[in-house]
């Protein structure tokens, strides 16, 4: 004869033994409706952004180094790379004078601290110096601004043309490669 006492430890080993006859049936209740994808996370993540009409920065031991306004600002393929969209940028110059750089496209590199403009790339410098070309690069850490395209470099009654040039912001001094065509008025 079964006692109640023995019900304590009977019912819970018939519940165990008798699991694998009811335990299917009852799972499909717990299971979620419908299909269910599990989400993977890829070996290789992207994190992306986009702003608009966006003000970028860069100081330097409390000195402002340059300022670029550009309508659009996104991440690049590498997560070390800032691409923008009609771009302005004014460099502050030690001695209180300022160099102006428009362009259509912008890259900022990050981690190498380099600014590279393209398309419609035009350079104004309170000296009164217009420089006109297809890209060019700042260099922040140099200080300087290059370039190995064609360049047309006006300004103080001259012009100037040639293949490639560096502008040491520092100094002021302006080198132009290439074959050099100067025409002075």
């Amino acid at each position: 004869m079964i006692e109640r006492r023995n019900l304590l430890w009977i019912l819970p080993l018939l519940i165990i033994l008798t699991a694998p006859l009811w335990w299917p049936q009852l799972s499909g209740l717990l299971n979620p409706y419908g299909k269910l994808v599990p989400f993977q996370i890829s070996g290789q993540q992207s994190e992306s952004f986009s702003m608009e009409d966006v003000f970028f920065t860069q100081w330097n031991k409390g000195v402002e180094e340059f300022v670029v306004q550009a309508s659009r600002l996104y991440n690049g393929e590498r997560n070390q790379t800032i691409r923008m969209d009609d771009v302005k940028a004014i460099i502050s110059r030690r001695d209180d004078q300022q160099t102006r750089i428009t362009g259509d496209n912008a890259f900022y590199n990050t981690g190498q601290k380099i600014l590279t403009l393209a398309d419609n790339v035009r350079l104004l410098t309170d000296d009164g110096y217009d420089l006109q070309t297809s890209v060019l690069r700042y260099l922040t850490d140099a200080r300087q601004v290059e370039t190995s395209a064609q360049v047309r470099l006006a300004g103080k009654n001259m012009r100037i043309s040639g293949t490639g040039l560096r502008y040491d912001l520092t100094s002021g001094d302006f080198k132009v490669g290439g074959r050099v065509m100067i025409e002075i008025n």
